[in-house]
């Protein structure tokens, strides 16, 4: 045995030979007291956190302000959060409304939701597109122009928008191009066609007017068409002639095709002051025909000259002398010295008997006219006979009733009162006379 392992067994032997009391005690290890502390901070802490979280949610003002600041970023997907803050907020009473501190920030909320939404599906909604599609691609537009640029971001399909223009704007090009191509021969019936295809292509939009690759087609018709125009406008001129009283109707005709052209066309007229001399003529004839005119109808009146008033007037010849030789309706002239003319209209009665004629009832065949007097409109007196007369000036309306007895088959007129009337048929040789009346008032400003 060697001396190594001599020494390991008495070693042992030793070990073996301690009892158990011989070992040394050991001592139990007391709690901690830093542990207790955290403990109890710890128990503070969460039961603080406990009233804070129940004090918030049994508080409906703060549970609302939570759920507004909730929505954060308003997208497409913040319809549930929105509801529940606007919820929230319809189950608050006015009192505890006035206590929000960020109901503007719901009010925006909502409002961004809507223009977002709105956006969305109106380009959502565009479909197939057309030539016909335009509103609908105006309107998506405009709906997505409303929004702010937070706003714009969250309309997530904008691409598809922008597809929609760029395929209306390619149909709209290509509309014009056809529009071109159909123009067909170049007359003078062409000219709604050619302006309906330049309408199309202005309507174009600057880079979309660049794609139209046969617009110098469109040019030359305008130019040919505007040839013609003028080519028209010079035949009509020539065609007046000699001017007399029975060309009104050519040189309107040459005057209206004239005036039709653009000022630029105008210019190009070879024969336009032909066009002017003409309508200077005419005019110098009708006025000289009308002052003949006016001349020959005065020589059938008689006249009276009122030196204190300054005025002249001009009866017919059948208009009675005096005021009780007959009844009668019948108009009558009146000029001044200043050249003023009035027509005067007179409705007399004159009998046996007063009627005490307060209006007058014109009936003209199956039609009727009212002229009111009054008791004070009315003169009244009497001598053999009795008169009773209105004298008022002719109204436009009064001009044209007479116009109309003139061409009537039967004219009756009524002066009528409180318990009498009396019914007086206009003759023909009043009839007459009342055309001759207007005959001359129309043409009285030529009078010398």
């Amino acid at each position: 045995m060697d001396e190594k392992t001599l020494s390991e067994n008495e070693e042992v032997t030793k070990n073996e030979s301690i009892t158990e009391n011989d070992r040394p005690i050991v001592q139990e290890k007391q709690p901690n007291k830093k542990k207790k502390t955290i403990v109890v901070i710890v128990s503070v802490l969460l039961f603080v956190l406990l009233s804070v979280f129940v004090s918030i949610f049994t508080n409906p003002v703060r549970k609302t302000e939570i759920l507004i600041n909730a929505i954060g970023v308003v997208s497409l997907d913040s319809e549930t959060k929105i509801k529940k803050a606007e919820e929230a907020y319809n189950k608050l009473s006015d009192e505890d409304k006035e206590k929000l501190t960020n109901e503007d920030i719901l009010d925006k909320c909502r409002t961004s939701y809507k223009k977002i939404t709105a956006a969305y599906n109106a380009i959502n909604n565009l479909g197939s597109i057309s030539l016909d599609s335009e509103s609908e691609v105006v309107k998506a537009r405009s709906s997505f122009a409303d929004c702010s640029d937070e706003e714009k971001k969250q309309v997530t399909n904008l691409a598809v928008l922008e597809d929609a223009e760029k395929r209306l704007s390619e149909l709209k090009v290509q509309e014009v191009m056809t529009a071109i191509e159909n123009l067909g021969e170049i007359n003078l019936e062409s000219g709604s066609r050619i302006q309906n295809v330049r309408k199309l292509y202005e309507e174009l939009l600057p880079n979309e007017k660049e794609l139209v690759t046969n617009i110098s087609v469109l040019e030359q018709a305008e130019t040919k068409f505007n040839g013609l125009q003028i080519k028209e406008v010079e035949k009509a001129i020539k065609d007046i002639g000699k001017v007399t009283l029975k060309k009104e109707k050519v040189i309107e005709k040459a005057e209206d095709l004239y005036n039709g052209l653009s000022f630029e066309q105008q210019k190009s007229v070879s024969n336009a002051k032909t066009l002017t001399k003409a309508r200077t003529t005419y005019a110098k004839l009708v006025r000289k025909e009308n002052k003949n005119r006016a001349k020959e109808a005065f020589k059938k009146m008689k006249s009276e000259y009122d030196k204190v008033e300054e005025i002249t007037w001009y009866f017919p010849k059948t208009f009675p002398d005096y005021i009780d030789i007959r009844s009668y309706v019948l108009p009558y002239i009146a000029i001044d010295d200043e050249g003023r003319i009035r027509m005067r209209l007179r409705y007399n009665y004159t009998g046996d008997d007063w009627i005490f004629w307060e209006e007058a009832i014109i009936k003209i065949d199956d039609e009727k006219y009212y002229e009111n007097a009054g008791n004070s409109g009315t003169v009244r007196d009497n001598d053999t006979e009795v008169w009773e007369y209105y004298d008022v000036v002719a109204t436009e309306t009064e001009i044209e009733m007479l116009e109309k007895i003139v061409e009537s088959k039967e004219t009756i007129v009524r002066f009528d009162g409180d318990n009498h009337h009396y019914d007086l048929t206009i003759s023909s040789s009043d009839k007459k006379a009342i055309k001759e009346i207007l005959e001359a008032y129309k043409y009285a400003t030529y009078l010398d």
